[in-house]
């Protein structure tokens, strides 16, 4: 990946918000994702993990 900077950000009772360059792999080294912007799952019940697929709405998710 070219360089630059990453920001990472967590939205209020929602996901981690990554943008700038960046390069996600899997435990086997296999890119799953690469890009400018993604959003993590930070509540645990996405069924797309490791990436926010929009469940904390639906468990009522909150941040401390």
């Amino acid at each position: 990946m070219p360089g630059g900077r990453l920001t990472i950000e967590a939205a209020a009772n929602g996901p981690l918000i990554l943008a700038g360059p960046l390069e996600i792999r899997n435990v086997e080294g296999k890119v799953i994702f690469r890009g400018d912007q993604t959003a993590l799952c930070h509540c645990g019940a996405s069924a797309n993990k490791p990436f926010c697929d929009g469940s904390h709405n639906g468990i009522d998710f909150r941040t401390v």
